[in-house]
């Protein structure tokens, strides 16, 4: 493992309309120390030919390919198992960064000596155009914080690559990153940017627009986490309140 090296993994499944964006946010990094290891989970689209003429262009993009469909928890947990670096970085296929998010985060990790950082995001529609919301995330979140909302957004994460290869995700019928980093911060504490570092898109099928369904995949969060009904219930309620305060009118 290089030390220094930020291995920046990027599960892929139809986002043929996006990647290319998401691309460009990753190699337009100020900080230099990274890899690119995109993972494509048997893409029916074009995402393929777009990753292909990314890599030739650029050597630090690495392209993996599921033969088949295996969801998004199996392909990151295959790109962080293939990372050279012992920093991992994960970004959705349909999300960007400010130029500036890796080297903010590589040194607050110094500085707190810290395992897991996070920043807050600002969204944006399917078309890429900022809707004027902004999600501020605390400086620190343990365990108990975190069973309120989970704040760490996915695409805002810098973490070492061994607690991941410890915490492995699964469960894409639940919210696989919600139980990882839960399992993680029964033992470490993440550390917080509050800057909108990540361009967050809101698309029509994501699974946060479909709340109905992500309130349920919340309430499985919880019993797996061995929660009785009554803790269960009482951390659904304020996750549901926290999540209209996240997403304005777009919660619903």
């Amino acid at each position: 493992m290089k030390n220094d090296l930020c291995s920046v993994v990027i599960p892929a499944y139809n986002c043929a309309s996006f990647i290319g964006e998401t691309l460009d946010s990753v190699l337009g990094q100020t900080y230099p120390e990274l890899e690119i290891i995109v993972v494509n989970d048997c893409s029916p689209d074009h995402t393929e030919e777009i990753i292909l003429e990314y890599c030739s262009r650029d050597d630090r993009i690495r392209y993996l390919k599921n033969e088949a469909n295996q969801g998004v928890a199996a392909a990151r947990n295959k790109g962080i198992k293939a990372a050279r670096g012992a920093w991992i970085a994960l970004v959705d296929s349909d999300d960007c960064w400010e130029p500036n998010k890796l080297q903010a985060q590589m040194q607050l990790i110094k500085e707190k000596n810290a395992l897991f950082c996070y920043t807050g995001c600002q969204f944006m529609n399917n078309q890429g155009q900022l809707i004027g919301r902004v999600f501020n995330v605390p400086e620190t979140v343990d365990y108990k914080r975190l069973l309120y909302q989970n704040v760490i957004v996915c695409s805002s994460v810098l973490i070492s690559r061994e607690l991941l290869l410890e915490n492995p995700m699964y469960g894409d019928h639940m919210h696989e990153d919600y139980i990882a980093w839960l399992n993680i911060l029964k033992e470490h504490r993440a550390y917080g940017i509050n800057a909108p570092l990540v361009r967050y898109r809101i698309a029509d099928n994501s699974k946060t627009r479909n709340k109905l369904k992500s309130i349920q995949m919340t309430y499985h969060v919880y019993r797996h986490m061995q929660l009785n009904l009554l803790q269960t219930y009482y951390y659904l309620a304020a996750n549901m309140l926290n999540g209209i305060k996240k997403y304005g009118r777009h919660a619903f």
